[in-house]
């Protein structure tokens, strides 16, 4: 778990996950800017990459998954909205 996308990033030279939960609204950097790097980057670019955020707009979740990213959760999250986005990763 990271609390920055500094901190996350440097996670990630190292490890690899089998997947990625993402917030958009965060300081510094977007998730929108990390999914790109996240997108881009060849040894993490197959990583699933589900959207975590309190924006619940449709362009957010659009966006979000045009850039690559596999679900996107609006919080609060319900167990079985989560349960649904680990399926269709394949995770569940």
């Amino acid at each position: 778990m990271a609390l920055s996308p500094s901190t996350g990033i440097a996670i990630l030279q190292e490890n690899i996950p089998q997947m990625i939960f993402l917030d958009i609204n965060m300081p510094g950097v977007s998730g929108f800017e990390v999914l790109a790097y996240l997108r881009r980057e060849p040894r993490l670019m197959q990583v699933p990459v589900v959207i975590v955020t309190s924006d619940d707009q449709p362009e957010t979740t659009k966006q979000a998954l045009c850039q690559g990213a596999q679900a996107v959760i609006i919080k609060p999250v319900m167990m079985d909205v989560l349960e649904s986005a680990l399926r269709k990763v394949s995770l569940l």
